[in-house]
């Protein structure tokens, strides 16, 4: 179980994570503190770290997406963000197996909703919090 309640579910399909309204939902869907989703929103680029590694032609939008993937904030380095896109893209991978095992095409469209919103907001103008 990844959450803390199944009636939650009902707060992910409506909203993306795009804006502090989207990860709120999801950060509560986790079942994180509600302290500690504030205090995630008010870091400067806490909702897209690493950017400057795709602005500085480091990673490229796509590699840098796979991070979505590993659920963790990675060490602030090249080294550290090669781990987390190798990291994401084998979840990645394993959500598709997985998506193909249980004949769940639904897994496997969100998992490219999820990867396709981020190359999208890499490649955007920042989004910082309030």
């Amino acid at each position: 179980m990844v959450s803390p309640s199944t009636h939650w579910f009902d707060l992910l399909p409506t909203v993306g994570l795009n804006n502090d309204t989207g990860v709120r939902r999801h950060g509560l869907f986790f079942g994180y503190p509600f302290e500690d989703i504030e205090y995630f929103l008010q870091v400067e680029e806490a909702i897209l770290p690493g950017k400057k590694y795709v602005s500085e032609g480091v990673f490229s939008a796509e590699e840098m997406a796979y991070c979505v993937f590993t659920f963790y904030r990675p060490e602030y380095s090249k080294e550290g963000y090669d781990r987390a896109i190798e990291i994401g893209k084998q979840h990645y991978e394993s959500l598709h197996r997985l998506s193909d095992k249980w004949e769940l095409t639904e897994l496997a469209e969100l998992t490219e909703q999820l990867h396709s919103d981020y190359i999208k907001r890499y490649t955007a103008d920042p989004i910082l919090a309030d």
